[in-house]
């Protein structure tokens, strides 16, 4: 990776400040130093807001959480790693038990479902006939668009 300086020569060479009539070293030593300065504030400002960013993102990752939501993130981990250690199996090993049958009708039971855009949604394995499918609250998508699932978690128990 090129230092800020080795960028400023650069600058110099391409944009025609090394050429007469510029051609005067205080000239060029002044553009570099501000090419330079700016390079450095560009950073400081992009890393000041990259961690705005990131601290508004783990204040509302857990506002959702405390408010019981689930996220990607805390269902994939902090990693977001598609590894089976966390429960996620890929619908490239397999896909979850037909639980029911009737006729040419079969479906697994209400399983998480990830798609191929990281969102997380709750819906069955459905086959009728020759026709695969997930079955979701509000659409039948292919079970192409989708990467991994895994088994709902227990419900709360009531207290007693």
């Amino acid at each position: 990776m090129k230092t800020p300086e080795e960028l400023a020569e650069e600058w110099i060479e391409t944009s025609g400040w090394n050429e007469e009539p510029f051609r005067d070293e205080y000239v060029i030593e002044f553009k570099k130093e501000g090419y330079v300065a700016g390079y450095k504030a560009a950073q400081e400002h992009a890393h000041a807001a990259l961690e705005e960013a990131e601290a508004e993102i783990d204040r509302l990752q857990t506002k959702l959480s405390d408010a019981g939501i689930l996220t990607t993130e805390h269902l994939l981990g902090a990693d977001n790693s598609s590894n089976n250690s966390n429960g996620w199996i890929s619908v490239k090993e397999r896909l979850p038990e037909i639980e029911e049958v009737r006729n040419d009708y079969k479906r697994s039971k209400c399983v998480l479902w990830i798609d191929c855009d990281k969102d997380i949604m709750v819906g069955y394995h459905l086959t009728i006939g020759d026709r695969t499918r997930v079955m979701t609250r509000f659409s039948e998508p292919r079970i192409s668009n989708f990467t991994h699932w895994q088994k709902l978690p227990e419900p709360p128990k009531e207290d007693e």
